[in-house]
């Protein structure tokens, strides 16, 4: 009894220790310091961007990266006491961590001045030696550095000083498990702009970090896969501005296989997923009009990208035209996007200031305005009953008819409209002095028709409104006896006239296949001369009552 009692307490001691061991071998702690300083000392513009890019880099490690909010630190404008302070702490951190995870990693991140020599901290310089040395001493199993700085300051919002090599171009800064990436190249300037309110570099390489760099659509972003996507991005989008080109850098010293998983979408709160038939540049504002990313969307694929719950404005540019949307989107809600969730706009007119990333569009030319968008031709139809009543020189003429046509893009019709007056019926309804004709021809007809063209707006709206305009002809007629008598009876006098037909409808939409609508015109008759009617005898303003029924 006394041995399996022992038995018993190895084995739940065994468990535990092996369900240690794995629970050990699966975790990984993430460190994440990231320095932001917007002032670089006397002498030197102040930046604008360089703590908020700060700011953005560390939340989105909170937000995807698997990082604590107790192993985050975050360096706005501190000074090389603090800085130094803080990466103490860290390593104390570190070498606690190791003997409780599997594998520990520290991400640094600076953005901010920079001369040839080190970074600036206010008045304050941290030395390229030093930040070697302390990196050198935290014994973290993988280290990335990333410096959105560079070796120039020529030119307004250009990050540093003296153009001379930084700390990574160093052949001795070579140690197993680091990785640097910086923002250009060494005789190159890092730019921010007024447009994006952020430096170039690191908005893409945050945009990236959310979704826009998944090239292998595993909704895992590697170090390798966030790099490339920052380089093309901040390369393409600095061709032309006034520091000139940025050729962000890469230097790797990895050991093992596979890449660094640097974040995961699918840890988001929220999802926004871009459709395969999509493509082009996509640009995501929030509702203060702030850019919150730019992913470039190829065609084919879905693109998934992590967003914190709030209303955005989302802009497609594909093919040189411009579509747009606005979204609310909850907390915990993925949301489904593809071309017909997007309705096309104008471009707007800008002014171009300092490094502004609208520069690139210098030598774009702003397309033609037309009624109808080339893409996405949609062609539908629709028929409508009509009844009319109209005020005329004191006579009140009633018609019914009806028109309809081909719907192009639900916004255009081109079609037809008839009509046929119902009251009166009788010549000597019509308030006139003409007697000659009333008891030779007491009956009266009248008709008018033509070629209908409507322009709808708002046609993806509940309610919308139409302007329309007829032209065509009609024709009064007298007869000696009405439509239900011999025809032998039925000579009549006929004389033809032309006719404009301006209207103005507004329509409520019931389903996709029925609204309903009512509208004002403008009966304006040309050419009415005999029975003892004129022009003014039909002209007048109708009013109507249309029901609808197609595909809107």
């Amino acid at each position: 009894m006394k041995k399996s009692k022992l038995l018993m307490i190895i084995l739940v001691f065994l468990s535990v220790v092996t369900l240690n061991a794995e629970t050990k071998s699966q975790e990984i702690k993430r460190f994440v310091v990231s320095v932001g300083a917007n002032y670089g000392g006397a002498g030197r513009v102040r930046l604008k961007y360089a703590v908020s890019d700060a700011s953005s880099f560390i939340e989105v490690f909170k937000e995807l990266g698997g990082t604590e909010k107790a192993s985050c630190f975050p360096l706005y404008n501190p000074d090389s006491r603090i800085f130094y302070s803080t990466f103490n702490q860290i390593k104390q951190e570190i070498e606690t961590a190791n003997g409780k995870y599997r594998k520990t990693e520290l991400l640094f991140y600076y953005s901010g001045h920079s001369d040839e020599t080190g970074i600036l901290l206010g008045e304050n310089k941290v030395y390229y030696s030093d930040i070697k040395q302390i990196l050198h001493q935290i014994p973290a199993d993988v280290k990335i550095t990333i410096l959105d700085s560079c070796s120039s300051g020529a030119f307004t919002q250009a990050k540093g000083g003296q153009m001379k090599p930084s700390f990574m171009f160093d052949s001795s800064y070579d140690m197993k498990g680091n990785a640097v990436m910086t923002s250009s190249a060494r005789d190159e300037v890092s730019q921010e702009s007024d447009r994006i309110k952020s430096s170039f570099f690191t908005y893409y390489l945050i945009s990236g970090l959310r979704g826009a760099a998944d090239v292998t659509q595993d909704k895992k972003i590697t170090l390798n896969e966030a790099y490339q996507y920052a380089f093309n991005q901040t390369l393409q989008r600095t061709q032309k501005t006034i520091g000139g080109a940025q050729h962000p850098n890469y230097n790797i010293q990895m050991v093992g296989t596979g890449d660094v998983i640097l974040t995961d979408i699918s840890k988001g709160n929220n999802q926004i997923v871009f459709d395969k038939k999509m493509q082009g540049k996509i640009l995501i504002n929030d509702e203060n009009n702030v850019f919150i990313a730019e992913i470039d969307k190829p065609l084919g694929t879905e693109t998934y990208f992590a967003i914190d719950d709030g209303r955005y404005k989302i802009t497609n540019e594909s093919d040189e035209n411009l579509f747009e949307t606005s979204i609310t989107i909850e907390k915990n809600n993925t949301m489904a996007m593809d071309n017909s969730s997007f309705k096309q706009i104008n471009p707007e007119k800008t002014a171009f200031r300092g490094t502004d990333i609208s520069s690139e569009n210098l030598e774009k030319k702003t397309p033609s305005k037309t009624i109808l968008s080339t893409m996405d031709l949609t062609f539908s139809g629709y028929g409508a009953p009509i009844s009319t009543i109209s005020a005329a020189n004191g006579n009140f003429i009633a018609y019914s008819g009806g028109k309809g046509g081909l719907l192009i893009n639900n916004r255009v019709c081109l079609g037809v409209l008839g009509m046929g007056a119902t009251y009166p019926t009788k010549r000597e309804d019509f308030k006139d002095n003409n007697n000659s004709l009333y008891s030779d021809y007491p009956f009266f007809s009248l008709g008018f028709g033509g070629m209908m063209m409507e322009y709808y707006f708002f046609p993806e709206e509940i309610i919308n409104f139409s302007l329309g305009l007829t032209v065509g002809g009609g024709a009064i007629s007298l007869s000696k006896g009405n439509s239900e008598e011999d025809s032998s009876d039925n000579e009549d006098l006929t004389r033809p006239f032309f006719i404009m037909y301006p209207e103005a409808a507004v329509y409520v939409k019931f389903t996709r296949w029925f609204r309903m609508g009512a509208s004002v015109g403008l009966i304006l008759p040309l050419g009415v001369d005999g029975y003892g009617l004129d022009n003014s005898s039909l002209a007048g303003i109708s009013a109507s009552v249309i029901f609808a029924f197609g595909w809107f």
